[in-house]
């Protein structure tokens, strides 16, 4: 009985126009059904139902309908009314109506073969005109028979619904991943890019950091694995942390790198040199390499000094003689200058 209950509630919630009207039934307030109109479309604020079409008072002229949709009929002297529906899953199919005084309602089921089926529940709502009767089905076609015991002269209205209980997908416990990615790999950052590139695993997201500053933060990794971010050229010996986190929020370890100098010498100046010099020497960046080269040949080479200040001692020069100088700092970048012999 209490199963009952609970399907007539879900009924109540799920199919609207009989909502009113069980509701109505259930406090002995039947409804108007003189009210109700026939129509193809269904509209509970308009009080439109589906009807039933004559002549469907034998099995081969059933009107056909579909379970979990409300229909509504009318029963005369010697009538009965007959329809097919069409059940796609094994489970209880749950016969619903509700009626006009006047009328003593009985529903039957049938099988595809006509064999009559009986119901293994009913219930009838206490002092009302609504009843619910339950019978375990398979999947086929069924017919459902609708007669007056009373066999009234005159019509009386009737609403009923075939109902199957929707079933919800089981509830499954979602699987968290709590394993972290691998740290990404970021290509070389030198001190002249403004872009930042590497892979990592697909719709992570990065984050990069100098120092406490976040240079780029939730970049999407793309489907292939890569990512880019645009940066302001950094300083050369600069640190860059640069990791990830997945969907789940594990974070990867930190991949650290260092900004490479790229850059070479800003100055390099070069002296006055004569036939008569025997020393070149000028200016560049500090502690840098400068070495003189006639050609191929080298002459001399020596090291700035901490002002970048340099002087190299050479054998005197020929006068139009092109000297090569070149200064290097300590990531090997080079700076040229030339001078001639005067």
């Amino acid at each position: 009985m209490k199963k009952l209950f609970v399907m007539l509630g879900i009924i109540l919630i799920i199919l609207m126009p009989l909502e009113a009207v069980g509701a109505m039934a259930a406090n002995n307030n039947l409804p108007n059904f003189n009210s109700f109109k026939c129509g193809e479309k269904p509209s509970y604020e308009k009080q439109i139902f589906l009807c039933e079409k004559e002549p469907n008072n034998q099995f081969n002229l059933a009107n056909s309908i579909v379970v979990n949709e409300n229909f509504m009929g009318t029963l005369g002297k010697d009538d009965i009314d007959y329809f097919k529906v069409k059940v796609n899953k094994s489970g209880e199919l749950e016969l619903f109506s509700t009626h006009t005084d006047g009328l003593e309602l009985e529903m039957k089921l049938f099988d595809g073969k006509n064999n009559l089926i009986d119901p293994v529940d009913r219930f009838e709502l206490e002092n009302s005109n609504t009843t619910v009767e339950s019978f375990e089905v398979d999947p086929g076609v069924y017919y459902i028979s609708i007669t007056d015991l009373l066999n009234s002269a005159e019509d009386h209205i009737y609403i009923f619904s075939p109902f199957m209980q929707i079933e919800l997908p089981e509830y499954e416990e979602p699987e968290f991943d709590n394993i972290a990615p691998d740290k990404p790999k970021v290509s070389i950052v030198d001190d002249n890019d403004t872009l930042i590139k590497g892979t990592a695993e697909p719709g992570a997201l990065i984050m990069a950091e100098v120092g406490e500053l976040y240079i780029a933060e939730d970049v999407e990794v793309g489907a292939n694995g890569s990512f880019s971010f645009k940066i302001k050229p950094l300083k050369a010996g600069t640190t860059i942390k640069i990791w990830e986190q997945d969907s789940q929020g594990n974070q990867s370890e930190i991949t650290t790198l260092k900004v490479l100098d790229k850059t070479p010498p800003k100055t390099l100046v070069v002296n006055k040199v004569t036939t008569k010099s025997k020393t070149v020497s000028g200016k560049t960046e500090a502690n840098a390499t400068v070495e003189v080269k006639l050609g191929t040949m080298l002459l001399g080479k020596a090291t700035a000094d901490a002002k970048g200040n340099y002087k190299i001692t050479i054998k005197q020069q020929k006068k139009g003689n092109k000297l090569t100088i070149n200064a290097m700092d300590k990531a090997k970048n080079v700076k040229s200058a030339s001078v001639i012999v005067k």
